[in-house]
């Protein structure tokens, strides 16, 4: 969970999160709060991915440290140019979202 991977003493935190496809009404409320998480907490990098992130994204600034992305398959072609090495990463979301694809750039 963020609860957790927030106390990990770890440094270099780095957030991958799906979109939660399984919430039916209380999707965008759920979607927003763990934006709100994430903007009150201390971690180096966050990748949202997902139609339900980037709606619940629309209306606010993010940092330079959170970005946006519609698919796993563009964040994966990003990562190719922005290496992970030496991070420590929490993956998840829904299984639609494939988030699988992303570990052999990790």
């Amino acid at each position: 969970s963020l609860t957790n991977f927030f106390k990990f003493k770890g440094k270099n935190k780095i957030i991958i999160a799906g979109d939660m496809l399984e919430l039916g009404k209380i999707s965008e409320q759920e979607h927003f709060d763990i934006i709100n998480f994430i903007l009150k907490n201390d971690f180096e990098q966050t990748y949202l991915v997902g139609e339900n992130f980037s709606k619940a994204t629309e209306k606010i600034s993010l940092p330079e440290n959170i970005k946006n992305f519609k698919t796993a398959k563009l964040l994966k072609e990003y990562l190719n140019n922005n290496k992970t090495a030496d991070k420590n990463i929490l993956l998840k979301g829904s299984r639609g979202i494939r988030l699988e694809q992303l570990t052999e750039v990790l």
